[in-house]
């Protein structure tokens, strides 16, 4: 019996061999017939990293496996070493068989009959790792073709890296970083003799030998590593060392942007590189979840923060607890589309700086005041009287917003947003935007208020925010004049801090912020930016519905927190202040808005009936293209002296001296007011939307 079964393993071991030898000669034929398959090595989990490299979130791959990329470089040499040294000691040498082991193996099976020693090489077991087969002879036949293969297409190096991301550690783990993340919470990179050994040991069983399940078991294999290939005083060291005894779960932050990256990019990449900084992410997520637990269990808070010179997100939280179900966690804020409350009001002003309409000495009224058949009213039901636009905008007055807001034209103000990048969205109902969009009266995403406030802090400039790397190389475009923006700054950060937040001589050259509630007290806003960064945040019931015990200027502490954690964080130094701008008094032309002689038209000599008769008010017009421009506008007005004074958006287009018709020649389609002046004064203004 057992010379029968030496015989048959010596005609194995002879089979094997000619095998070799044929496929040696072979291989040039067979290989281009044949290439090995690296589908399941490039099949690895996609990744999203932060600005250092370091791991933000992962998602498995078929099957729930973590199998996580990793470089040869990226893992600790005494690894390497112990794996060479106890499963292939003539890996650097030979040609992906070794015949030496292999017929080691041969003559122990059959003077043990069993198996001793499998005689595969780490090439072997690489090609094995990438075709998967039942073991048996026609497998490691198989096995060693497709060792000869990888070892004539690929550098040694890069052959072990193959292996370190498919090897079995146990579970759902494959590859030596989803283990080194599972069971040690680092990278392999900074793996000890002790953590290495037990590495080289689990893919001969990975899952008799996994440590949470079986420490025991694992801490015996692990030891004969230590002992067979460490000399005898570092190994005595190491086998004190203890074996994990549970899983870590991997990292997983700012997990709505990971899904967002992974979800736009379709799959096509497995790494995406963000400008994230972990630390800081880390620290605010807490912050976040932290603060949400103060509030009833629906309520839920999310957080964006943008450097102001690039654009680049730093910190990028979407909910409070995107696993916690009361608050709708895997509902990402960044990206809903929200009302604004207030947090509109600063760029109706910042508008109409540049439009020259309004100064912030401009005295204005707040008070009673009926557009069309709507009567706006302040948050606290009060009015205010006399007050510079300035004060208006500190204390956020209705009234004197929506009275500029008239005076800018909505259609053109949304449009003007539009075109930074910050798109409004209206009701299904509303045909064009309206006064209201001055209270709120529209949705936009906490991203686009970021935007916008950043352009304010850059000095007037809006840069695309950018989330992955390489996209921060758009130029910026114009939004507010530096002057109107220089303002802005000055008047936002003299706004009072809520009260236990930061000392005022310290906050006030510091921050500039704005807040705002929602009709209905759905949305409660805060967004600030400082010389370097851009902080917006929300606070809400991501389902819309109202929490009337939190409003807008209850988010500012949670921003100055955040303010904290980036002044701590050690980011750039920002002691070159705001970018503000001293604005004295109010020229004489605007002292008041709007300007006596536009208060009541009618009653100017003259203009009692002066009108425009086209375009109608609302009209949507469509313009055609010629000699490589838009044919002109006929524009029309009815009674009033002449001549008349065309103005677009606030800026003079032409006069009519002898007739009441105007050709205006626009540049793009989108929204814009038009007025005419008749030379008593008396005006009229409507608000149209070109179209090609």
């Amino acid at each position: 019996m057992t010379a029968l079964r030496n015989r048959k393993l010596f005609i194995a071991a002879a089979v094997a061999a000619v095998f070799i030898v044929l496929s040696v000669a072979a291989l040039p034929v067979l290989d281009r017939l044949s290439p090995p398959d690296l589908s399941r090595y490039h099949d690895t989990s996609p990744v999203v990293l932060d600005r250092n490299g370091e791991i933000l979130r992962a998602f498995t791959v078929e099957d729930g496996i973590w199998r996580l990329p990793v470089a040869y470089g990226d893992v600790a040499e005494n690894y390497i070493k112990q794996l060479v040294a106890f499963e292939d000691k003539r890996y650097w040498t030979h040609g992906g068989v070794d015949p030496l082991a292999l017929s080691r193996a041969v003559f122990q099976a059959a003077a043990g009959r069993r198996i001793v020693s499998g005689g595969s090489t780490l090439t072997m077991q690489t090609a094995r790792l990438l075709e998967p087969r039942p073991r048996t002879i026609p497998s490691k036949l198989i096995e060693i073709f497709r060792a000869v293969q990888l070892e004539r297409r690929h550098s040694k190096e890069e052959i072990l890296q193959i292996y370190l991301t498919l090897a079995p550690f146990g579970g759902n783990l494959e590859g030596v970083r989803a283990a080194s993340l599972a069971y040690f919470g680092k990278e392999p990179q900074a793996l000890t003799p002790a953590e290495a050994a037990l590495f080289v040991a689990l893919p001969q069983s990975p899952t008799v030998r996994r440590p949470d399940l079986y420490p025991e078991r694992a801490r015996a294999a692990r030891n004969r590593v230590l002992q067979r290939v460490l000399p005898e005083d570092i190994a005595r060291e190491a086998l004190g060392d203890p074996v994990p005894q549970r899983r870590n779960a991997l990292p997983f932050h700012a997990p709505h942007l990971a899904q967002r990256l992974v979800t736009e990019d379709r799959g096509t990449e497995k790494a995406h590189f963000t400008y994230i900084d972990r630390s800081l992410q880390s620290a605010l997520e807490t912050l976040v979840e932290n603060f949400a637990a103060q509030l009833p269990a629906q309520v839920s808070a999310a957080v964006l923060v943008t450097e102001n010179e690039s654009g680049r997100v730093t910190a990028y939280i979407g909910s409070a607890g995107f696993f916690d179900e009361r608050r709708s966690g895997q509902v990402d804020a960044v990206t809903a589309l929200r009302s604004p409350g207030s947090a509109l009001k600063p760029f109706i002003y910042g508008i109409a700086f540049q439009d020259r309409i309004a100064h912030p000495s401009t005295m204005v009224y707040d008070g009673p005041s009926l557009f069309g058949s709507w009567a706006p009213r302040n948050f606290m039901r009060e009015f205010t009287g006399d007050v510079t636009v300035a004060e208006a905008l500190q204390e956020s007055l209705n009234v004197p917003a929506v009275k500029l807001l008239d005076g800018i034209g909505p259609a053109r103000f949304a449009a003007i947003l539009e075109q930074a990048g910050a798109p409004l969205v209206f009701p299904g109902s509303a045909e064009l935007p309206s006064l209201p969009v001055a209270l709120g009266g529209a949705g936009i995403r906490l991203e686009s208020l970021a935007l916008l406030y950043t352009a304010v802090a850059r000095g007037g400039d809006v840069r695309r925010i950018s989330y992955r790397r390489g996209e921060e190389g758009t130029e910026a475009r114009p939004f507010l004049s530096e002057e109107a923006a220089g303002w802005l700054t000055q008047i936002l950060a003299g706004i009072e801090r809520p009260a236990g937040f930061l000392p005022e001589s310290f906050s006030a050259s510091r921050i500039a912020f704005k807040t705002g509630t929602s009709y209905g007290f759905r949305d409660a806003l805060s967004v600030g930016f400082s010389a370097a960064h851009t902080a917006a945040i929300w606070v809400g019931r991501p389902d819309g519905a109202p929490h009337e015990d939190f409003i807008g200027l209850d988010t500012a502490g949670l921003m100055l927190k955040v303010f904290d954690r980036l002044r701590d964080g050690g980011f750039e130094d920002e002691s070159s202040g705001l970018k503000m701008r001293g604005y004295g008094d109010a020229p004489a032309a605007l002292r008041r808005y709007p300007m006596p002689s536009l208060l009541s038209p009618a009653a100017v000599a003259g203009g009692e009936n002066f009108r425009i008769l086209f375009p109608p008010q609302n009209a949507m017009l469509s313009v055609d293209q010629s000699g490589g421009g838009y044919n002109p506008v006929i524009l029309e007005a009815g009674a009033g002296r002449r001549p008349l004074t065309w103005m677009v958006n606030g800026r003079p287009q032409g006069i009519s001296r002898l007739e009441s018709r105007f050709a205006w020649h626009p540049h793009e389609p989108g929204a814009y007011r038009i007025t005419a002046i008749d030379a008593t004064g008396a005006h009229d203004s409507v608000d149209i939307w070109l179209s090609e």
